[in-house]
């Protein structure tokens, strides 16, 4: 557990180092409500690394690269693939997708393992599709899976994705388990690392992924 968390440390601290290099110069717009603990979680990061930045509730232009929190939004509210970092709206990988990935190659958890994803939303937008481009197996769960118990047994890593847990889930992982919805009970069954969420490693993805676009501005 402790390498693990020390990874998530390593990787985000590489990124937070490349952002400032870029040293970005315009603002990022942070869309949803005021107390959403995602948006606060970004803004500090961003302050810390000199980024400049505005939270409201409504999109206004000119901003050229926005971060939706979509729970606390209007749902009429739509953005333009070319400002939305995060693909909120658009097609492309999740912040907190390519945080996972870029922990579990970290940790060489991807080439010839067997991975169960539970969970189809956001979180894990076009995960699957560059886990099984790096060699891993991939099952994908949800809702409508009939035994979700089979689905999460005997796995090398499974990646939780889901605001609750209704069904019977499998203790009997190898290697890894993530849990971004912060959903799975009894955790400490597992008998191998168990990770609650890498907020830290996905935000600093964010962060890392407007710098980038403003350096090629």
């Amino acid at each position: 557990m402790t390498d693990v968390m020390e990874q998530i440390k390593t990787l985000s601290a590489t990124l937070d180092e490349e952002t400032t290099r870029f040293h970005p110069t315009g603002r990022l717009l942070l869309l949803g409500s005021y107390e959403s603990v995602f948006l606060k979680a970004v803004k500090r990061k961003a302050d810390l690394l000199g980024i400049d930045c505005d939270l409201t509730q409504y999109p206004c232009p000119p901003y050229k690269a926005v971060v939706v929190d979509r729970e606390t939004v209007p749902s009429d509210i739509k953005l333009t693939a070319e400002v939305d970092i995060d693909h909120s709206y658009s097609q492309g990988m999740s912040s907190v997708s390519q945080a996972t990935l870029a922990l579990l190659l970290a940790l060489d958890l991807v080439y010839a393992k067997d991975i169960t994803i539970v969970g189809r939303g956001h979180a894990v937008q076009d995960l699957a599709r560059h886990l099984i481009d790096n060699d891993a197996t991939v099952t994908v769960a949800h809702s409508k899976t009939p035994i979700l118990y089979g689905a999460t047994t005997g796995k090398d890593v499974v990646i939780y994705a889901t605001p609750t847990i209704t069904k019977d889930i499998s203790y009997d992982t190898r290697d890894l388990v993530i849990d971004l919805g912060n959903s799975v009970p009894h955790p400490d069954r597992f008998n191998c690392p168990y990770v609650n969420g890498i907020g830290q490693l996905t935000v600093s993805v964010l962060l890392n992924r407007f710098a980038r676009k403003e350096h090629r501005a």
